[in-house]
């Protein structure tokens, strides 16, 4: 009787599972023959290749990429510093170095300014220096100012420092000044403040350029 039973119970099985599989391949037709009809009601459209594509889309992401350097770019000014941005940083400005045409000097192209909601709750001065191949320069000078009296030369940077630049200085509400001193002359950022105490970062970038 148990034996009985039991093979009964083996066939119910087997078939059970057959009933299944059965019912899973009858799914896939359904399934394929319903994505069928949707292919033949809209016709497949391939996206083109990157060769066939708008060169403009390539155009977006060239800065990004580029490996071409500029010995003298235009200047990146924030244009929330200096006259007609924020109230309390009209006075930030650069003081242009007195150099002739022809002559090396430390110019600076970017001025970049970090408020309260940018800054990650700091308040810092950070510079970078570049070679006319606007790779990083190490072993140069700079030479920090303030309204107050300062007049200090912070340690550089290692390269690779989390900071991304070759010196950086932490501000404490004077009005600070800096410069590179080295054998060329160098332009001179100026003014920079904490507005109301805000802890707002300033991030500079000097680079070796000739005068045309």
């Amino acid at each position: 009787m148990y034996s009985c039973e039991l093979a009964h119970r083996r066939r119910t099985g087997r078939m059970a599972r057959k009933i299944s599989a059965m019912g899973v391949v009858v799914v896939a037709v359904l399934v394929a023959w319903s994505l069928s009809k949707s292919a033949a009601a809209t016709p497949l459209t391939c996206s083109p290749s990157v060769s066939q594509r708008d060169p403009a889309i390539f155009l977006y992401y060239l800065p990004f990429v580029s490996s071409e350097c500029s010995a003298f770019p235009p200047l990146e000014w924030d244009p929330r510093l200096g006259p007609g941005g924020l109230p309390h940083l009209e006075n930030v400005r650069i003081i242009p170095a007195n150099v002739a045409q022809g002559q090396k000097f430390w110019r600076v192209i970017k001025v970049k300014f970090e408020d309260i909601n940018e800054s990650g709750n700091d308040h810092t001065i950070y510079v970078k220096v570049l070679g006319e191949d606007c790779l990083r320069v190490d072993g140069k000078k700079l030479h920090l100012t303030s309204e107050g009296g300062l007049s200090e030369y912070p340690e550089e940077k290692p390269a690779g420092d989390l900071c991304d630049c070759n010196f950086d200085y932490p501000m404490y509400g004077d009005g600070y000044n800096v410069q590179i001193e080295d054998q060329y002359p160098s332009d001179m950022v100026a003014g920079m403040i904490m507005p109301m105490r805000r802890h707002v970062n300033y991030r500079i970038t000097f680079q070796l350029s000739t005068q045309p």
